[in-house]
Formats: structure tokens, sequence, C-alpha cells
């Protein structure tokens, strides 16, 4: 099952350092009055589920990481780019 969230509220959770599955989970859990148990195994299910793609995504593609992160420090800033004449 999937379910769409609002790409604003979507931003809104990441710029205040919010996991969205997780506190999906845990509003879940406490809307239902579910057993601790029943979170604790949903979020292990969660970081399993991540850690998977993970390791899938290093499968395709090692240097991945590295090529974007080396790209983003390589690049000069706009001011920088400009020369006067």
């Amino acid at each position: 099952m999937s379910v769409a969230i609002p790409k604003r509220i979507v931003e809104e959770l990441e710029k205040s350092g919010v996991d969205v599955g997780s506190l999906i989970v845990d509003l879940l859990v406490k809307f239902l009055n579910l057993d601790p148990h029943v979170a604790a195994e949903s979020h292990l299910e969660l970081a399993l589920k991540y850690l998977e793609e993970g390791k899938r995504l290093i499968d395709e593609d090692p240097l991945r990481p590295a090529r974007s992160s080396t790209r983003q420090r390589r690049r000069p800033s706009r001011r920088s780019r400009c020369t006067s004449t």
C-alpha cells in the first residue's frame, strides 16, 4: 500500500528534520491505541526496507554518492563564475 502526502507537507517535515515514515507510524500507533511492540516492529520493518534500498543503490552504482558529493564541492559558485570585463 502506498499513501500520497502533499509535497508541501513533506517539504515542511523535512525542513524540521522529521522522518515522514516514522511520524506516520507513530501517529497511527497512537490513534489506534496499538501495543508498543507493534510500533517497534513497524519501525524495524521500515528500517530494514531502507537498508535494503540503500544496499540496492550501492550495488547499482557504488560510486554514485561519492560522485554527487564531489560534484557539489567542485561546482563553482555563481559569483566565481562571473567575470568582469
